[in-house]
Parts: structure tokens; sequence; C-alpha cells
């Protein structure tokens, strides 16, 4: 019995999810087994303190090979559904057909371009539709480039070459001041945040300046609430955080079955 069409894509999307959802549970782990903590170093200069964080530990590299493994089988599932789509068209697919991405519109049209290269084969209607998902559409390039389309080309491409990079980021950098307290009798009058939104983590990255009333030479009379909220991310600047990627896969499945309501493939 032959099987359908969609049968290994959707099982690339499942196994995506699946890498998806282990890297989180990993790092949550590492976060539970030691926290990093929030630490004062004092500006007597000018009567305020530095926050800082410390404690990092070195996340294990098995979570880059698990955020690789998923990038992967989204990318692939992408490419396997134009070869699908080809032979829905009753046509022969090959090499040259894949999924495109552009960031910027072809010079000669999109249906005029792919349909002698990486959609050739493919039914115009479902031409259209891919020409509809392009990064292109957005309204510049940082937009465009943020495109999960091209954030998934973008980060296939590195782990081919080589390990992604992995960082830890804020997952809220205005809970930076939520989690600072000042205890009975002081008052913080003045803060400040450090933390630029996507900035990576480490051992003595500033996350504030803050002044308490009454000054103290030593630490501040403040209380750290919780643990600073992180997030894994990857690639290079801007990370893209494991929640991007739990997005990209639910879009790229939304993407295959559109393709069957739409009627290009069978249901």
């Amino acid at each position: 019995m032959a099987r359908h069409p969609l049968e290994g894509i959707r099982a690339k999307l499942d196994r995506a999810r699946e890498d998806v959802a282990a890297l989180d549970r990993e790092f949550q782990s590492l976060l539970d087994e030691e926290p990093s903590l929030i630490w004062f170093k004092p500006d007597r200069e000018l009567g305020w303190h530095i926050a800082y964080i410390t404690g990092m530990r070195a996340a294990p590299p098995e979570l880059s090979m698990l955020a690789g493994e998923a990038v992967f089988h989204m990318r692939s599932a992408l490419e396997h559904l134009v070869w699908a789509l080809v032979k829905a068209n009753k046509k022969k697919p090959g090499e040259h057909n894949s999924f495109p991405v552009a960031l910027r519109p072809y010079k000669l049209g999109f249906w005029e371009t792919t349909k002698t290269s990486s959609l050739k084969g493919v039914r115009k209607s479902a031409v259209a539709f891919i020409e509809q998902l392009q990064p292109y559409h957005g309204r510049d390039m940082r937009q465009r480039r943020s495109h999960f389309i091209c954030v998934l080309n973008h980060l296939a491409r590195i782990d081919r070459h080589r390990t992604l990079n992995q960082h830890r980021v804020a997952a809220n950098p205005r809970a930076i001041r939520e989690s600072l307290v000042a205890r009975p009798g002081a008052e913080i009058t003045g803060f400040r945040t450090l933390y630029r939104s996507g900035q990576r983590l480490v051992d003595g990255t500033k996350l504030a300046r803050l002044r308490v009333v009454p000054y103290s030479r030593l630490h501040p009379k403040v209380d750290v609430k919780g643990a600073l909220p992180m997030l894994i991310a990857f690639g290079p600047r801007p990370a893209v955080p494991s929640a991007k990627l739990a997005e990209a896969e639910e879009l790229v499945r939304w993407i295959v079955d559109e393709t069957v309501r739409r009627g290009f493939l069978p249901a």
C-alpha cells in the first residue's frame, strides 16, 4: 500500500516538536539545579549600585544538537513538501526543486523565475501560495530576516557546517526591576535597566543601575525575589529563542495543512 505523500513530512514535524520540548526540559533542569544569582557592586562616587548576573553554568552541547535537529527537520519538511507538490501535479521532481526563500522580489517575477528552477513542475496556484509566504513581503529588511522561514533557512545553513551557538537571554527585561524589592526602611529611588533585550547573559553581565536610600557601601538593602527568568537561544545575533523554534514548527505544520485544504495535495 502506497504511503500518503505527507506521512514523512508530518513525521519530521513531530520529531521537531519532540526535540524542542526535550530542549526546554533539559534547559529548565539546568536552571533548577543551579539558578543564577543577581549580585551588586557599589558605585561610591555616584551613590548607585550595579546589579549584575553571576553563577552562570555552561549549558551542555546536547542542547545545540537538539536545536539543530529540530531546525533540520523543519527546513527539510518544506523541501519535501515541494517534492510532493511536483508529484501531485504529475511531474517528475529533481534536485533542482527546493522551497525558495527570497528576501527581495525576483526581477522577472516569482512565477517566471521559479517555474523553471526551484518550483519547476509545481502547479501555478500552489506557486502563488508559496509566493505569499516569502519573507520579502516584510516592510523592511529587519522584519524580513526575522520571518520564520528565513530564520529556519539561516539556522539550517549554519548547522550544516558547525554547531549552533547557544546563549542565555532574559525572558523579560522588565522582570529585572520586578525582581528587586527594597527591604523595610529602605527605598529604591532610582532605577535604570542596563540589559538590552536579546543580549547574551554571561557572568558579569550588567542588568541595572539602582539608587537605594539609605545608601550602603557594601550591599544595598534590597532583596532579590526569585530568579531572573531566562531562555535558551541559538545562532548569531539576533539569537533565536527556543520559543521561536516551537512557533516555527507550528507555522510549517500550518503550511503543510494549508496545501491540503487548498486542494494542492490529497487529504
